[in-house]
């Protein structure tokens, strides 16, 4: 009890390393407080200005010669706007080829017509990583790169922006703002809104209501438009179309032309308004990020971080030639552009730069103007970052750059005729904020070294002390006189050698590639593992009763170990008979039929003058083969069932052909087959038939398959209160379970009670999993149930027939470390992968009506985490259940054995993932400043470390679960 405890109170310590070592590794982002006013726009530059260049202090963001300018002559605001009313639509996951991509060619006519008789100009906006909502969001208002933290954050209500962003600026300035979208907005920007009706984002089979809610809101303002100055809308049903059933479905076109649709009612009662009060209103439609083929986001592919970004209005485009049009821009690019546009200041920590194009459609001094300030203002936050100075991409220094474009400035202000110092003022504006802009996105944030260190330490040393105490469970000898010593030792080195397996694992790591692709490493692993058995049981099934490979029966997966010194007299004489029918000196030649006494389980013989030899398998043997080659096969589904990854994540699998439109039935039919097959093998893997556990299952199970069966049917509408009530009723079938657990756990009168109990947790867990499953990934959790079944109930019991002791460590620890790489193989074939794209948000909801406050927020996070780790969670699972039935039993025999081989899993798994999380933990300090640290190796920890909380979770629940072992 106490070594138990101790393994776990280490196991935690690494857990909090881990979580300090986050703190440190994910920074801070460098900004600058405070908010952007008149005065940090520099005055238009003249001859006698180009003086004071040389000593501009930029970390203070204003002249300094000898002492500041006068306050009339230091700052001065940008000339008249170029235009007076601005409505932005934010379209969720519109990513680029919606727009400019062959495939949507005829969903978007009205945008297509803009684009070609110039009214409207097009880019590729590239959104940097990651590309989650919230962060997004964030960048799209305020113009600089946010953290990893707001992926975490996204999950929960946003709070207010206190970063100074378009919105408050514009707020500032006496801008009258309205908004109808995600509430996510309302959350950020309180009291800024005149006029809001705010949705919910996260109802993600809602693909109808959602934005029906935000078009009668710009209908209603679209009759008053001299009511404000800029509106924004965020339409959410076409990411939520995207989470559901992909892009490739066709409910992606219908959706496009509807929002083609409101851009075009938009547009045109803008267009009459401006006509009659003589404005200028300026149309954007964006993205917030893009999605994935399966319509997923929070990766770093082209088509999750590539939206196109629009601005519409009569002869925005006109006199550009098209090399200056369908150009990448970056996302931080479009508040500084706005801003200028607008006569707004630029937001403080706004990274981006002016998007040529637009700026260009300004008087060419507003435009030098403009240039100049942007200038400026990215020196200026690098400077009081400390990043002047570093290095850049670019040859030149980009304080250079500006020094030669303010020189070519004040020479054409004087000038105004001369075009060649307008050009290159022009150019060199340009490089500068180029330069400028790349040093500050690429060196956005500082890690905290003294956090990283002391994290790496406290889980290092938790890591330490776990391997230690496995090591005095699993390798320190111990005398047990029902234990020979075959069966303590041969089996242990096969189980050290499997975590080398895994430890050889956590080093290819090192390689972004294997990082990428790290599915093929599991996959070759468990395959490897299944054609080892497929040899030791045909070993086992004809090897043996021929006599032909004693030593390879007594191996790895040998049901007990066998005494070489005694044979069964009928197996001598088997040896003996055939020896006789093979020689040619045989006496008895003519005889045509031998049977041997032997069991029904033995191989007969049989001998002809016309057929020859032939061997009969028993039955039983037989079935042993079919079962290891359907458990192949399943291996191989899995395989195929998702495709994940990066290189082949878009490929098409089995379960994009269920999702396909048209296959609905089959997709309904599969998962009602998968549902029943789910009922079977809980069956086999429970001990008993308790019929309240049995009917509560079938309950749950019925809920489920109606809840799926309505999901399938209408792809729209969902959320309310009737139609959660099938997963809500389900959830209340797990909890009488789990309850019935409890109740049974509390009493602890017989040891066989535990059997129930055990039975209680896997029928919950599983029907937890199937709950949270996308109907297609039904069979993913059949599958696997399978294979556990086949595997280690079947083929290879943790039971041993002829041995002194069941709980063999050796064994133990093998099984354990097999559980341990099934587990991490099954998280990649339900479609995970370590991009942050494939987490599965839909899972959260499923029977959530309601999002608000703090419990239910929890209870989301919970079931995203449980439904993104199912597959490893259920391998753990059955592995301790089996384990801690076995221990029950073993307890009334010795009480020493069954303590160690609880203990021995326990110890193992922890160290298992320990090892992972640990060499992962010194793998990203040293590629901390790597190319693709932020896009590949920093999703990975955060894998990482939320992997090693779940199992945390399990083992501790496992420890409690077992209390009643003393």
């Amino acid at each position: 009890m106490i070594v138990k405890w101790r393994l776990m109170s280490f196991y935690f310590m690494s857990i909090v390393g881990i979580l300090i070592y986050l703190k440190g590794f994910f920074p801070v982002k460098i900004s600058r407080v405070g908010s952007s006013s008149l005065r940090d726009i520099p005055p238009v530059p003249s001859d006698k200005d180009t003086i004071a260049l040389s000593r501009v202090d930029f970390s203070q963001g204003i002249y300094d010669q000898e002492g500041p300018l006068q306050p009339d002559k230091a700052l001065s605001p940008l000339q008249t706007p170029l235009y007076s009313k601005l409505v932005m639509v934010v379209v969720n996951a519109l990513r680029d080829d919606f727009v400019f991509g062959s495939l949507h060619l005829l969903d978007t006519p009205f945008i297509r017509k803009s684009l070609l008789n110039g009214n409207g100009i097009g880019f590729f906006s590239r959104a940097m990583s990651p590309a989650v909502t919230l962060p997004r969001i964030k960048s799209l208002v305020t113009g600089s790169v946010t953290s990893y933290a707001d992926v975490i954050l996204s999950l929960d209500r946003a709070k207010p922006l206190r970063e100074d962003n378009l919105v408050s600026g514009a707020f500032a300035r006496g801008k009258s703002i309205v908004f109808y979208g995600d509430e996510m907005w309302t959350d950020m920007f309180p009291g800024k809104f005149k006029r809001q009706i705010p949705v919910s984002s996260f109802f993600l089979r809602d693909f109808i209501r959602v934005d029906d809610i935000v078009e009668d809101g710009i209908r209603k303002e679209l009759s008053h438009p001299e009511h404000f100055d800029i509106m924004i809308a965020n339409l959410l049903g076409l990411g939520h179309i995207g989470h559901v059933v992909g892009s490739r479905s066709p409910l992606i076109s219908e959706k496009l032309t509807e929002i083609d649709s409101t851009i075009k009612s938009i547009y045109d009662r803008l267009q009459e308004f401006d006509t009659v009060n003589g404005e200028k209103t300026l149309l954007v439609v964006t993205g917030d990020h893009g999605m994935t083929d399966k319509g997923s986001h929070g990766g770093t592919t082209q088509h999750e971080r590539d939206v196109p970004l629009l601005f519409l209005s009569p002869g925005v485009a006109s006199n550009l030639s098209q090399g200056d049009t369908r150009k990448e821009v970056q996302q931080v690019d479009l508040v500084s552009t706005l801003s200028v546009l607008l006569g707004i200041p630029i937001p403080r920590n706004s990274m981006g730069q002016l998007i040529e194009p637009l700026v260009q459609k300004m008087k060419p001094a507003d435009e030098l103007h403009s240039l100049q300030y942007n200038c400026h203002h990215l020196l200026s936050l690098a400077g009081s970052t400390g990043l002047l100075g570093t290095e850049t991409l670019y040859p030149v220094d980009p304080v250079k750059l500006y020094w030669d474009a303010f020189k070519s400035h004040a020479t054409w202000t004087k000038h105004p005729s001369s075009s060649k110092t307008f050009q290159e003022a022009r150019e060199s504006y340009t490089m500068c904020q180029n330069a400028a802009s790349d040093l500050l996105k690429y060196h956005v944030a500082a890690y905290n070294h003294l956090w990283i260190a002391v994290g790496m330490l406290v889980a290092l040393v938790g890591y330490l002390s776990v391997t230690v105490t496995w090591a005095q469970i699993v390798l320190v000898p111990q005398a047990n006189p029902n234990e020979d010593s075959h069966a303590r030792n041969s089996p242990l080195t096969w189980g050290v050698l499997a975590t080398v397996g895994t430890v050889v694992h956590s080093v290819s790591l090192l390689s972004s590639s294997y990082l990428e692709e790290e599915h093929q490493t599991w996959y070759y692993m468990t395959a490897t593992f299944l054609a080892v058995l497929f040899l030791n049981v045909i070993n086992e099934t004809v090897g043996v009763k021929l006599g032909m490979a004693e030593s390879m029966q007594r191996g790895i997966f040998s049901k007990g170990p066998r005494d070489r010194d005694v044979l069964p007299r009928y197996r001598t004489d088997q040896m003996e008979l055939l020896r006789r029918a093979k020689s040619e000196d045989s006496v008895d030649s003519t005889w045509d039929f031998v049977e041997l006494e032997a069991s029904d389980d033995e191989a007969t013989f049989d001998r002809t003058a016309k057929k020859g030899w032939k061997f009969s398998i028993p039955d039983t043997d037989r079935a042993n083969m079919v079962v290891l080659a359907l458990a192949m096969l399943s291996h191989r589904l899995l395989r195929a069932w998702n495709s994940t990854g990066i290189q082949n994540v878009d490929e098409a699998d089995i379960g994009d052909w269920l999702n396909d439109p048209g296959n609905e039935m089959y997709l309904a039919l599969s998962h009602l087959v998968g549902l029943c097959f789910v009922a079977i093998l809980l069956e086999a893997l429970s001990n008993g038939r308790d019929k309240l556990r049995i009917g509560l299952l079938a309950f749950g199970l019925v809920m489920v398959f109606v809840y799926r069966l309505g999901a399938v049917r209408t792809m729209s509408g969902m959320g309310d209160l009737r139609e959660s009530v099938p997963p809500i009723l389900a959830y209340i079938a797990i909890a009488a379970i789990l309850g019935k657990a409890a109740l049974l756990l509390s009493k602890r009168s017989k040891a066989t009670s535990g059997d129930n109990i055990m039975d209680y947790i896997m029928t919950s867990v599983v029907l937890a999993s199937v709950l949270l499953s996308r109907a297609h990934n039904v069979w993913p959790v059949v599958l696997n149930l399978f294979l556990y079944w086949s595997v280690f109930r079947r083929l290879w019991p943790i039971v041993g027939e002829d041995s002194g002791s069941n709980m063999q460590l050796g064994k133990i620890v093998l099984r354990t470390t097999l559980c341990y790489w099934f587990g991490q193989m099954s998280y990649f074939s339900t479609g995970n992968s370590n991009s942050l794209a494939t987490i599965d948000v839909s899972a959260g909801y499923v029977g959530i009506s309601t999002h608000y406050g703090t419990l239910e927020d929890t209870f989301v996070r919970l079931l995203i985490v449980f439904a993104t780790y199912t597959g490893p969670i259920l391998w753990t699972m059955l592995c301790l259940v089996d384990t801690v039935k076995v221990s029950l039993k073993e307890f009334t025999l010795s009480k020493q054995s069954s303590w160690r081989g609880l203990l021995a899993v326990f110890s193992t798994f922890a160290f298992l993932r320990l090892t992972s999380a640990s060499f992962y933990l010194v793998l990203a300090t040293i590629m901390r400043y790597h190319l693709f640290v932020w896009s590949v190796f920093a999703p990975k920890l955060l894998y990482e470390s939320a992997s090693t909380v779940v199992y945390g979770c399990m083992l501790l629940a496992a420890s409690v679960a077992a209390k009643w072992i003393k």
